[in-house]
């Protein structure tokens, strides 16, 4: 596949190819723009229209946004563009006329018959080493039409190798098909290429007989039948003896059959019992037996000297006694099992040592990695040794891994030794230096990695926070100046320090484009739960940065569903969470808000309780608190009490009344009826709510709840002498209530008696009421009162049916109930058909503020008792005429 092919290559190479492509190709450009755009986000298509090819091409090739039919046309880039020595050399021994690396577009297909294709592949890996084996898988995956004998041509350059041909970087003299007009190119740099092999590789012969074996275990149709495969075998080990190899059949055979008959023996040559050794092995992982890999292992002294040379036996055996030990989990013993010269000249063993100590740092096992990657520098130093250049890339790669080894282990000193080459590298890849950059800005801010980013619980500690990643801020910037284009990491922790001052705007901006970098390469930032961190981190920085209702609410519903520790927003953020959340939406805060005291506990509530005054959604939530039956009741009164000031604060009267009243009921049922009874006495500001007589009168009825009965008639007797001591008739007349109340108290009859001579002498002042008739009908809703006022509604009715039959009555008794609301609004509702209403006195202060509001014209009752009904039934008709009259 075109794909898998590229995707092989160095990273330079792909970013060369894209880079071409992108300043030769308009619809790539494009293409690419549409697919970096879909997948990673946060730029606009004008920005990255703007990006310099190569540094579009770096973000292309790192997000391998690359699909098969580029893939194939990328190869032909670089190996006609790029690099066109090596097609110029190929046609030059094929024969095919050209123009350097150019084919004109007329020659007919095929170009070279398999003779000369074949024929080409000595000379062709003598000069181009490696190179020449992708050069030909290229033309393989490509233009497989256009090469007769390429799959041949494959399989001899791979039969070369094995007959030590010296295909690596050569020193070799020119072919003689050389032309003096062709420069020769100069050798380029093995990835972990390691020595030409050793004596003693399977060979031809070898691989028949492996697959007539393997066919025959597995019962493929025409195969030998497993006798036949049995005889083949013994065949072949007696004939060719002397030839060690032919062990390793042996020694395969007896895994896949399960035959014991056949084993070198403890007189045979080593070499031999090698070879057996290593079949065995091969065939027991063809089986998927790794336990038993495992038990020869430990129970053969040859199986753990596999890992010594890295050739012949040893190179066919070791990668899998590596892989199994490894994935055992016995990492100290694969660590040990190699030698050096065996992850120098085996390219499979360096690869697969490679691959585990990635696997083991991903784990966070950084010293088990760090043995695993000296191994590899030490076969690093063979090589060189030998006079063999290692991949600059490669290099810097295990250097790097080599340095996050000490970071994880917290030798920071040693691990700066490590980074700082590579991170100062003009050489190495933009995104590569920002990311060590930022690596050496952790560390000297006392972190370790990115992971151990977090907010911390205390307030202080994340003050200190702050104060180390601010000492690196100027380093940061510079990472980010390394990779303009990407620079996640720098942007990441740029972002935390941010958050960590409660700077949401300038924490968006970072992290919006870390995490969309994160979000295109989840198989990497999954780890440890980085994404998911950096996700709720930049929801915080959403919410705390305000923006559009519908942003903050997505944000902060993400932060709801980050319930867990790991992902736990501390205490001493959320109330600036909350204020932001506030003012964006009122129903979500007041969500989040229920879903923190859930959450976290009474604790966090009452840290909480200052927010409840300046954000409407908070005092609502600890409004619902008091009322709901979730709650012990002191917790619904200690909230109750919490919204009440709230609602004051914020002018919102008809809420605030609402939960006076539910406090009220609480502190009647004894619940916290003390703190009740201090807040009634001591805060002025509740008048706006009731009246100074309806205070009094709270406060001596809860006294009286209480059995406290010389308080109660204290504060009654209060009650009534300010009733009648008011400046307004009718109001002195108020009094009849309270005097009723008292004498329900054998204790207050003296006090009873006096107040109610004051109360006749009021009476005796009043004028009795008189109704002219009129010519219209005039509609009038008495508002107010109880079952004590209802005892004269016949008499009222009887009294206007004779003497002012045009007044039409209707009477609403409201009680004394503290939820008012439906009452308001069913008042509401009738009043809309009422030409005027009379409020009486005994009647809640906010149900009257609110039913007033709505009524055409209202008066209140003049007075006590029936005849006080009637004057203000007289005053509102009155009005009503008064009114109609202007009209």
């Amino acid at each position: 596949m075109p794909l898998q092919l590229y995707r092989t290559l160095s990273t330079d190479r792909r970013i060369a190819a894209v880079e071409w492509n992108l300043s030769d190709d308009p619809v790539f450009r494009e293409e690419m723009i549409r697919r970096y755009l879909r997948k990673v986000g946060g730029f606009r298509p004008a920005t990255v229209r703007a990006w310099p090819p190569r540094r579009f091409a770096g973000q292309i090739v790192r997000r391998e946004l690359e699909d098969a039919v580029d893939a194939a046309a990328l190869l032909k880039v670089i190996f006609v563009h790029l690099e066109p020595q090596i097609q110029t050399r190929f046609l030059q021994l094929t024969g095919v006329p050209s123009n350097g690396a150019e084919i004109p577009e007329e020659l007919p297909r095929p170009y070279a018959g398999r003779e000369k294709v074949v024929g080409a592949v000595a000379p062709l890996g003598v000069e181009f080493g490696l190179d020449a084996l992708t050069y030909l898988q290229a033309l393989a995956a490509v233009v497989p039409d256009a090469w007769e004998g390429i799959p041949e041509a494959i399989e001899r350059f791979h039969d070369v190798r094995a007959e030590r041909r010296p295909i690596a970087p050569a020193d070799t003299a020119p072919a003689a098909e050389d032309s003096a007009d062709v420069p020769r190119p100069e050798p380029r740099s093995a990835p972990v290429r390691m020595r030409p092999p050793g004596p003693g590789q399977l060979a031809v012969l070898d691989d028949v007989v492996i697959v007539a074996i393997i066919n025959a275990a597995n019962g493929v149709d025409g195969c030998l039948r497993p006798e036949a495969a049995k005889r083949l075998v013994a065949e072949l080990a007696r004939v060719n003896g002397q030839r060690h190899q032919s062990w390793y059949v042996v020694g395969l055979y007896r895994s896949l059959f399960d035959d014991p008959d056949n084993d070198p023996g403890a007189n045979d040559s080593p070499l031999a019992r090698e070879w057996f050794l290593a079949g065995r092995i091969v065939g027991l992982v063809r089986r998927n037996k790794a336990a038993e890999v495992l038990a020869l292992f430990d129970a053969d002294a040859g199986c753990r000297a596999l890992g010594q040379t890295g050739e012949g036996a040893s190179g066919e055996a070791a990668p899998h006694l590596f892989t199994a030990l490894f994935e055992a989990g016995r990492f100290g013993d694969a660590a040990g099992f190699l030698s050096p010269n065996a992850v120098a000249v085996s390219p499979r063993i360096g690869s697969r040592v490679l691959d585990a100590a990635s696997a083991l740092l991903s784990r966070r096992r950084p010293a088990e990695a760090r043995a695993l990657l000296d191994l590899v520098r030490e076969g690093f130093r063979i090589l060189e040794a030998d006079g063999h250049r290692i991949d600059p890339q490669v290099l810097r790669q295990v250097q790097r891994r080599r340095g996050h080894c000490r970071r994880l282990l917290g030798e920071f000193d040693s691990a700066r030794e490590l980074i700082r080459p590579v991170a100062a590298d003009e050489q190495a890849e933009s995104e590569v230096r920002s990311m060590l950059a930022t690596d050496l800005a952790l560390m000297d801010a006392e972190y370790r990695e990115l992971a151990d980013l977090a907010l911390p619980e205390d307030r202080g500690e994340a003050q200190r926070a702050a104060r180390r990643l601010e000492s690196v801020r100027v380093q940061l910037q510079d990472a980010v100046t390394l990779d303009p284009d990407g620079a996640a990491h720098a942007l990441y922790v740029l972002g935390m320090l941010e958050l960590l001052e409660e700077r949401g705007s300038r924490a968006l901006e970072h992290l919006d484009r870390a995490v969309a970098a994160f979000r295109a390469r989840p198989d990497v930032y999954t780890r440890q739960g980085l994404l998911a961190r950096a996700e709720l981190h930049r929801a915080l920085a959403v919410c705390l940065a305000g923006g559009t209702p519908e942003t903050v609410v997505r944000a902060a519903r993400m932060v709801m569903e980050s319930t867990s520790e790991e992902l736990r927003v501390p205490d001493w953020l959320i109330e600036s969470l909350l204020i932001s959340v506030g003012a964006a939406d009122g129903s979500t805060a007041e969500e989040l808000f229920n879903r923190l005291a859930e959450s976290r506990g009474e604790e966090l509530v009452a840290s909480l309780e200052g927010l409840a005054g300046t954000i409407p959604a908070i005092a609502a939530a600890f409004l619902a608190r008091a009322s709901t039956g979730n709650l012990s009741a002191a917790r619904r009164a200690r909230a109750g009490r919490v919204a009440l000031r709230a609602f004051l604060a914020q002018d919102n009267l008809d809420s605030a009344d609402e939960v006076l009243g539910v406090i009220v009921d609480l502190a009647r049922r004894g619940i916290e009826r003390q703190e009740t009874l201090t807040m009634l006495a001591g805060d002025d500001d509740l008048t706006r709510l009731r009246g100074v007589d309806e205070l009094l009168w709270i406060r001596a009825e809860l006294h009286a709840a209480a059995g406290e009965v010389g308080n109660a008639i204290a504060l009654f007797r209060q009650v009534a002498e300010q009733q009648l001591s008011a400046s307004a008739p009718w109001q002195r007349a108020e009094a009849e209530e309270t005097i009723g109340r008292l004498s329900e108290f054998p204790e207050a009859d003296e006090a009873i008696g006096q107040l109610r001579e004051r109360l006749r002498r009021v009476e005796e002042t009043l004028p009795a009421p008189e109704f002219s008739r009129g010519q219209r009908e005039v509609r009038i809703l008495i508002v107010g009162g109880n079952e004590t006022q209802g005892r004269y509604e016949a008499e009222i009715r009887e009294r206007l049916r004779r003497d002012a039959p045009h007044l039409t009555l209707e009477f609403y008794h409201t009680g004394w109930a503290s939820n008012w609301g439906d009452t308001a609004r069913q008042i509401t509702d009738r009043l809309a058909q009422a030409d005027g209403m009379v409020l009486h006195y005994f009647i809640r202060t906010m149900l009257g503020r609110k039913v007033r509001q709505a009524a055409p014209i209202w008066c209140s009752v003049a007075g006590h008792g029936r005849d006080g009904i009637l004057r203000g039934i007289q005053r509102c008709a009155e009005m009503v005429e008064q009114k109609r009259g202007q009209q």
